[in-house]
């Protein structure tokens, strides 16, 4: 018979419950498979990497598509004016390739629109 102390300081039967608790937590502590710990290392860009231009886009775009440059352009630029259309109307762009795009907080200083954005793309 085990007694146990309870919160008001006088002694409890508790009929030999007590006991067998910790028993069953130390068996099903040796029981679980055992868990091996991942590293999980995130990626940033690297600050020294140019910025992609205009140039470059259509440049990669035409040969990636089997089109001359100047077919591609207008396409490209079009594509471009409405992704910054939606984006300055508050609205989220969710593209295949690029992500989805969400603004997060929007502020004007000095006359000029400041607009932050989160992107979030698929891992592979």
């Amino acid at each position: 018979m085990t007694i146990k102390k309870d919160t008001s300081g006088q002694p409890e039967d508790t009929g030999g419950q007590a006991e067998s608790k910790p028993k069953l937590q130390e068996a099903a502590i040796a029981a679980a498979p055992a868990v091996k710990p991942t590293l999980v290392t995130l990626s940033s860009p690297d600050p020294q990497s140019e910025p992609l231009k205009n140039k470059e886009l259509l440049d990669a775009a035409a040969e990636r598509s089997g089109i001359k440059r100047g077919e591609a352009k207008p396409a490209i630029e079009a594509a471009l004016a409405i992704i910054g259309e939606s984006l300055a109307e508050g609205r989220d762009v969710d593209l295949p390739g690029l992500g989805k795009v969400k603004i997060k907080r929007v502020k004007t200083l000095s006359g000029r629109r400041i607009v932050e954005l989160r992107l979030r793309q698929k891992t592979e």
